[in-house]
């Protein structure tokens, strides 16, 4: 991992068997009642995810979901790639019900929680109102309000409950409107919507960020 490029990485996701990362499906147990915060005291994920996703968060500027207080229509969904080796990947897109809509752009350098991380660029963009549509159909059509939080699919589980995936290479997708929030977290192997929602995703990110086209890999999964 240390010697490929973030592309592979992200077009790993994926494949089956691509690495030697296990993780184990209790890391993504539910806690009774409603999805807690990925970065909140229940959170539902393992202490060590909870201590990497969320330093990757601080190091970019970017808010915990879900915002107190937050009361308005507008949706944020927020999609981050994290291999453990490679520089990480947040996009947050908001989409305000008025047809106003703007996407965040970071990308946080030695990602991995031992390390010292470093905002390499944070940047935020306004969308097009066919932008904000095409990205709501895919959210749609992929169920993401539906997705579990462990979203990798069951067929690449082995017998013993563990995940053999690519060193660390995570996926996260999160979102809150009015008051609900969701959390969804695939290691290598995601289910297809949220395959669909992180290309998309990408997808409208290279097109204000260049150095994002690198993850048109993941729109030919």
């Amino acid at each position: 991992m240390r010697s490929r490029d973030i592309a592979i990485g992200a077009a790993c996701f994926a494949a089956l068997g691509c690495g030697d990362f296990s993780a184990t499906a209790k890391e993504f147990t539910a806690k009774a009642g409603s999805p807690a915060a990925m970065c909140g005291k229940a959170s539902p994920l393992d202490q060590f995810l909870v201590d990497w996703f969320c330093a990757a968060l601080k190091t970019s500027g970017e808010p915990h979901m879900p915002s107190a207080g937050k009361g308005n229509d507008n949706a944020t969904y927020r999609v981050m790639l994290l291999p453990s080796f490679e520089p990480t990947v947040i996009v947050s897109i908001e989409d305000g019900r008025n047809g106003h809509g703007t996407m965040t752009v970071s990308i946080v350098d030695a990602q991995n929680p031992d390390a010292p991380m470093k905002l390499r660029l944070h940047r935020a963009f306004d969308l097009e109102n066919s932008e904000l549509a095409t990205f709501r159909s895919v959210i749609k059509t992929a169920g993401f309000w539906s997705l579990p939080i462990s979203a990798d699919r069951v067929d690449v589980l082995t017998k013993g409950g563990r995940l053999d995936c690519l060193d660390g290479t995570m996926l996260v997708l999160e979102a809150e409107e009015q008051a609900r929030y969701h959390l969804s977290v695939a290691h290598c192997a995601p289910l297809k919507g949220a395959t669909d929602i992180a290309a998309a995703t990408f997808h409208l990110a290279s097109t204000r960020v260049t150095e994002l086209e690198k993850f048109h890999e993941l729109t030919k999964q």
